[in-house]
């Protein structure tokens, strides 16, 4: 069953697991080789927040891991677009002082890191929607909750994922996906 996509973008909710970057991470973060990508982050704002206020996210890079550098270098060439794209050498102390400066949370700024506090797990809304998605996008699969689903979150280049497993059945949908879904209307 297939829904009318024209209302899917009225009041959506975006899901946000992760969390502002501090000082005490920051300095963690670059005792090591690291390297750091900023982007544009969005659901990093919420109602409340200040006009003009700007989210960015960092996506963390091991600096000894030869494949981490190529795909920070990769992730920051997919933002060539973005405005407030860069990528951070942690071993540069102009770029290090610049960490550190934004993770101090200076007004109009929040600064998130891709890191989780702990395991991660859908909130209940989320699992609603993904009822909902998956009674409505992959009627295949005949969804019903009484099996579990499992759900794992991905970030793939500062975008999210949700990994979908059940009865067999897998896939990876963007997160926004998801967060867009309604329920249909019945007649």
């Amino acid at each position: 069953m297939k829904c009318d996509k024209m209302n899917r973008t009225k009041n959506i909710v975006l899901h946000n697991p992760y969390t502002l970057v501090t000082v005490p991470v920051m300095q963690a973060l670059l005792r090591q080789p690291v390297w750091l990508v900023r982007q544009h982050y969005p659901r990093g704002l919420v109602t409340g927040d200040a006009p003009g206020t700007h989210s960015l996210l960092l996506t963390y890079y091991d600096g000894t891991n030869h494949l981490d550098i190529h795909r920070s270098r990769f992730h920051y060439e997919q933002l060539h677009h973005d405005r407030y794209g860069f990528r951070y050498d942690g071993s540069n102390q102009l770029h290090r002082d610049r960490l550190l400066l934004a993770a101090q949370q200076l007004p109009g700024y929040k600064v998130y890191i891709n890191l989780l506090n702990g395991p991660w797990l859908p909130p209940a809304t989320l699992r609603q929607q993904l009822h909902q998605y998956l009674q409505q996008e992959l009627p295949a699969w005949q969804y019903t909750p009484q099996q579990p689903l499992q759900v794992r979150l991905l970030d793939r280049y500062g975008k999210l994922f949700l990994h979908l497993r059940w009865k067999g059945h897998q896939t990876e949908v963007p997160l926004e996906a998801v967060e867009t879904v309604r329920p249909c209307a019945t007649i």
